[in-house]
């Protein structure tokens, strides 16, 4: 069977709440259009450098947003992804950890390109998780698809709602800030069928949800978060389905531009303590894994009122690592100090194992959180991204 490869190398910059990006080359085969990603050899920073062609807009600076526009898709700038993760329940009090998470990556146009029906200008990419806490299991799947003849794709152009599908993947959902929103996915031995209803409007991260990554303006993100979602539904692993509750959170990031070249990967944090604060931070790692000054976060009160965390209001230190069996190093302990605050809580993985299987190896998992919060104890629940360059084989830190 014949395959044309179309030579363009597509960034997939991944976060919920960072940026990480690989190289994808795109294989296209004419006759079935399947598309085959190939990870390349390259660290973070290299691979990022390599998307700002000038096919798509930069972020630069605050922006007015627009809902329920901005729930859909942004196609003038080059990658984007709908995010959620959660820690749900069943009857008898089993604890499992999901993510499930759309991206769109946009592909430059070719010049003198023909337009047909066929013609690829954005690839979908889906990552989907549950994390079994009582049975020490975790489970991950991945999908890709073209947004040709309506296999994948994202809208909102009905008043107040949105969709994004990926085949059958589908994130669809309806209102401005405090949206209703349904989780739909099957892959292999896991599914979830998940309805959110957020229990706390959405916020803008950063400064009015323009979100520095790094040392250049466009070094960014447009964000913002849901941090509160009531949940509810189904989840399966293997043979077994769950009826299940618990609390989500939602991500939403559009972006085109890379990490500094300095940045290597980053730790993420998305904390829903009991007393209805949420606590969101970012830590951008450099190449000798210490934390970069443009590391941010939020906190939300109950109220949804927000203070903005800086890289000298937090200090994180880890405190135990799992190794992979691809080999890298994770962190699936932390110590987070906020002295201002009056802050010093322990975040603990629920299994170690959570790491993806999928094209790009990061650990995403489900977390417990205690300790010291705004001078009162409490403990939570959340999650954790963490992201390490495949060829980064500095000590642990």
């Amino acid at each position: 069977m014949k395959r044309i490869f179309s030579g363009i190398a597509i960034l997939i910059v991944l976060i919920a709440g960072g940026s990480f990006a690989i190289i994808y080359n795109e294989a296209i085969d004419a006759t079935s259009q399947s598309i085959s990603p190939h990870l390349q050899n390259e660290s973070l920073a290299e691979a990022m450098s390599q998307y700002n062609d000038g096919s798509f807009k930069q972020v630069s600076g605050p922006r007015q947003f627009q809902f329920p526009k901005d729930h859909g898709p942004h196609v003038d700038y080059g990658i984007e992804w709908w995010y959620f993760t959660g820690n749900l329940k069943n009857s008898y009090k089993s604890h499992f950890g999901y993510e499930f998470t759309l991206f769109r990556i946009g592909m430059p146009k070719p010049p003198n390109s023909r337009e047909t029906q066929w013609q690829v200008e954005n690839i979908y990419m889906g990552h989907i998780a549950i994390t079994d806490v009582d049975n020490k299991e975790f489970h991950s799947g991945e999908r890709f698809s073209r947004d040709s003849i309506g296999l994948a794709g994202a809208s909102s152009t009905e008043p107040d709602k949105f969709s994004v599908w990926l085949k059958d993947w589908v994130i669809s959902g309806t209102g401005r800030d405090k949206p209703e929103i349904r989780l739909v996915a099957d892959h292999d031995n896991i599914a979830i069928d998940l309805s959110l209803k957020a229990s706390k409007p959405l916020v803008l991260q950063g400064d009015n949800g323009y979100s520095r990554k790094g040392s250049k303006e466009s070094n960014a993100s447009y964000y913002y978060s849901i941090s509160r979602l009531d949940t509810s539904g189904t989840l399966r692993i293997k043979d077994k389905v769950s009826i299940v509750s618990g609390t989500s959170w939602m991500d939403r990031e559009w972006s085109t531009s890379a990490l500094s070249k300095n940045q290597i990967g980053w730790d993420w944090f998305a904390l829903q303590l009991n007393d209805n604060h949420e606590l969101m931070y970012y830590q951008m790692l450099l190449s000798d894994l210490s934390a970069d000054h443009m590391s941010e976060g939020i906190i939300i009160d109950p109220s949804s009122e927000t203070s903005s965390l800086s890289s000298d209001d937090v200090e994180i230190r880890n405190l135990d690592y799992w190794v992979s069996p691809s080999g890298i190093p994770y962190p699936v302990q932390w110590s987070m100090r906020m002295p201002t605050y009056s802050t010093e809580l322990t975040i603990t993985a629920l299994i170690p194992n959570q790491e993806m299987e999928t094209s790009i190896r990061y650990w995403e998992g489900a977390v417990h959180v205690e300790g010291m919060f705004l001078g009162t104890t409490t403990s939570g629940y959340g999650y954790v991204e963490s992201t390490r360059s495949p060829n980064n084989n500095l000590s642990l830190r």
